[in-house]
């Protein structure tokens, strides 16, 4: 008799189970998505959110938001395995290539600077605005602030240009530092932490939005290809196609079931849209990106 009502306990326990738990949220698998981290964590988060629910939405697979501290880590952990889909910059895709990284690229970043809706970007030399400096070469004896190492635009591009001019950033500045993200590089120059600093154009123009007219830029890179959209090879290969898909049918008019824009300027997100690009897209910027590893 025991055995006889431990049994149906059980059964009704499954059974209640089974209601509470839907089909869906049974079938459904969670993957991590990152990004390198050029905002804050919360302001990341909020600019990818929309686009990762609708992406939730068409293929009925999970994706949570891993904002890692830094542009190395993103790398670390897509190589890991840890990170499973990823938007990474020109520096970080080329590294994964190098390193013959288990992903697969995706699609290329179309972004909106302004007027102009492009597959690449441009790197700013800024200073204060009412600062006395009309180039690089004016920065020679001052102190300087990078984003940090693996940054295209916040420290391969500049570091290339002053190599081209035969410096390196220790004998050129008086002191350089390393801020960790675009938004704290923006700060250093606003609060005259330091004389100036290297990022890019989004966070150039979100931060004019934020502290206003106070900032110059004293010289610009040469052209950086967008973010490279990658996802681990073991994920299963109709996911990897429909997410292509997705990408690369998404425009700024793309709304998700909430009926939020996937793609919303007002949330920092350059994106507009995507497009496949080749290797040498990529690859014909490498020389520059590259500069410092191929000078050592």
């Amino acid at each position: 008799m025991n055995s006889l009502r431990s049994g149906f306990l059980l059964f009704c326990l499954c059974a209640v189970t089974a209601i509470l738990i839907s089909p869906a949220a049974r079938a459904a698998k969670s993957y991590n998505f990152s990004v390198n981290p050029w905002g804050t964590v919360d302001e990341m988060k909020d600019m990818f959110r929309p686009f990762l629910d609708y992406i939730e939405e068409e293929t009925g697979v999970h994706f949570e938001i891993v904002i890692l501290p830094s542009y190395e880590d993103v790398i670390k952990e897509l190589e890991s395995g840890y990170i499973h889909f990823a938007a990474v910059n020109a520096v970080s895709y080329l590294q994964l290539r190098r390193e013959s990284a288990r992903i697969t690229y995706l699609a290329t970043s179309v972004r909106s600077f302004g007027e102009f809706e492009r597959e690449s970007y441009m790197g700013y030399i800024i200073a204060k605005k009412n600062a006395k400096f009309d180039s690089f070469d004016d920065l020679r004896g001052k102190t300087f602030a990078f984003v940090e190492e693996t940054s295209g635009s916040g420290y391969k591009m500049p570091v290339a240009m002053l190599g081209l001019k035969g410096e390196k950033p220790a004998t050129f500045f008086k002191k350089y530092f390393f801020l960790g993200d675009h938004d704290e590089v923006a700060k250093a120059v606003k609060n005259g932490c330091v004389d100036a600093g290297a990022t890019w154009e989004a966070s150039y123009i979100i931060n004019v939005r934020r502290f206003g007219d106070v900032f110059k830029i004293v010289e610009e890179t040469p052209p950086i290809p967008n973010d490279a959209w990658v996802i681990r090879n073991e994920l299963p290969n109709d996911l990897k196609q429909q997410i292509k898909t997705l990408l690369l049918s998404t425009t700024k008019d793309t709304r998700n079931a909430a009926g939020d824009p996937v793609l919303n300027e007002k949330l920092g997100l350059p994106e507009t849209g995507f497009v496949e690009k080749p290797p040498e897209f990529y690859e014909d910027a490498a020389p520059l990106l590259l500069y410092e590893e191929k000078a050592d």
